[in-house]
Formats: structure tokens, C-alpha cells, sequence
């Protein structure tokens, strides 16, 4: 019984992080979330066809339910995004954030974004970026990397955090990480999440499409956002392991024979 309970313990801990994808938008019918029920909506003419959410500028967008997803509340988070980027995008361009926008009351200035995450594959510095920040863009931890991503080739972008360290993967391959500072997670808004569209108000919006967008609960590791890439867009990986289903089989087969 115990060398039974030893074994079904170490396979059982072969269980892999797939439990903590909280959100999986794949747009096979509309802006639906498979997996945590935080549907969005289409805006400004944005159409979902042949499994992708089909942005053309001019307003273009999905609108996603921030105060659902609740982007403050993670301890640690990937975003992960299926994308191809026209060449009509050469400035500020967002294909993915959760933030929010000025506040008036406040007197923020009408065109600043504040407490986001942001993908960013195009702006006027020709780079492609990643950023969050606690306020607005002078406090944000960031990371560039050049050329931007503007070839109207599909890319893979994957945004890891964790409680020290933002880090940003370009298909599959490590771009670089940067210190989050006073940049973490609960200094985030939920107000809302946005693909295609910036929380800058005056930042053109995002043309090309995206065929997949996931948000995880946990910061994957390098290996697992290369499999990840190396699966597609149509696939979650990891998968439960053989291994990890003969623990939770042996658990049971355990606990029958103690009961």
C-alpha cells in the first residue's frame, strides 16, 4: 500500500500548468471564451471568419468584459497571441491590452492609457513592444525588439509575469525579461480589455487579424511557451501526461483500498 501511494503521489505531480488557462478566445464563432465564459463583442465592423478575428482599422475592434477577466487579481499571467500584422500599421498600434483609459475628473489628459498590459507590435520607433505599468507610459517596465512586426506573416507573441520579471517570446524564443518594479499585477485596471484597439485614445487601430488569444493564471515556462508554438494556434499544450492520469487513477485506487 504505501509503495501504491508513493507511486500514485510522484505521477500525480506530473500534473502540467494546462489548469490555469483561465480565458481561450479562438474565434470560431464570434468573440466567445471557451474556457472562463468572458465572451466579448465585435466593434466598429470587425468580422470573425475562418477561425480569426478579422481587424481592418477605421475602429475596428473586440471589446473584451475586464471587470470578468479581472487582470488585478492574478498572481502571475501569460498572454499568448496567434497574430498577422498588415504593413498598413507603422505607428502605435495594440493588438492586445487590459487597462483603461483617462480619467477625466481626474484631469488626466484626454489622450494617455493608464495601469496596463499592453502588446504592441507596431509604433513610430519601428519596434515592437511589450509593457505594463502601474500609472501610464513614464513608469512602464518594458521591452522592445526590432524590426516591429509588420509582415503580414502570422506570429506567435507570448507575455509572461510573474512576481519579479516581465518577459516577452517572439515564436516561441525568448526576445528578452525586464524587473517589473512597482509594476505588478494588482497595480492593474479592470476596466477594460481591448484586441485590435489601444487604450490611448488617439492611437490608430490595430489592421490585420488574430486567430487565437489566451490568458493563463500562471507565468509558462520557456519550454512550455515553445511547445505551445510549435503546436498552433488550434492546440493546448501541455496535455494531461500519461503519467500525471495514471496518478490521479492509482489516488483513487488508493483511497477505495484504505475506505
Amino acid at each position: 500500500m504505501k509503495r501504491l501511494l508513493l507511486l500514485a503521489v510522484v505521477c500525480a505531480l506530473a500534473l502540467p500548468a494546462q489548469a490555469q488557462l483561465f480565458h481561450r478566445y479562438s474565434f470560431d464563432d464570434g468573440v466567445l471564451d471557451s474556457i472562463g465564459g468572458a465572451h466579448g463583442t465585435l466593434e466598429g465592423g470587425a468580422t470573425v471568419s475562418g477561425g480569426a478575428l478579422n481587424l481592418g482599422g477605421g475602429g475596428a475592434h473586440a471589446s473584451l468584459p475586464g471587470g470578468v477577466i479581472q487582470i488585478n487579481t492574478y498572481d502571475a499571467l501569460t498572454l499568448e497571441l496567434w497574430l498577422t500584422s498588415s504593413p498598413l500599421n507603422t505607428s502605435f498600434t495594440m493588438a492586445a491590452v487590459l487597462g483603461r483609459t483617462y480619467n477625466a475628473s481626474a484631469g488626466e489628459p484626454d489622450w494617455a492609457g493608464y495601469q496596463y498590459i499592453m502588446v504592441q507590435p507596431t509604433r513610430d520607433d519601428d519596434v515592437a513592444r511589450v509593457a505594463i505599468t502601474r500609472n501610464r507610459f513614464e513608469e512602464e517596465s518594458g521591452i522592445n525588439r526590432a524590426p516591429e512586426i509588420n509582415d503580414g506573416v502570422e506570429h506567435y507573441i507570448a507575455v509572461t509575469v510573474n512576481s519579479t520579471d516581465l518577459a516577452f517570446y517572439l515564436d516561441g524564443s525568448l526576445v528578452a525579461t525586464a524587473p517589473l518594479g512597482e509594476n505588478t499585477l494588482d497595480k492593474l485596471s479592470n476596466d477594460l480589455a481591448y484586441l485590435g484597439r489601444s487604450v490611448y485614445q488617439f492611437d490608430p487601430y490595430f489592421v490585420g487579424s488574430i486567430n487565437e488569444f489566451r490568458i493563463w493564471g500562471n507565468a509558462l515556462s520557456a519550454d512550455q511557451i515553445a511547445a505551445q508554438f510549435d503546436a498552433g494556434p488550434n492546440v493546448v499544450v501541455p496535455e494531461p501526461s500519461a503519467a500525471a492520469l495514471l496518478g490521479l487513477s492509482l489516488l483513487g485506487l488508493a483511497f477505495r483500498r484504505r475506505a
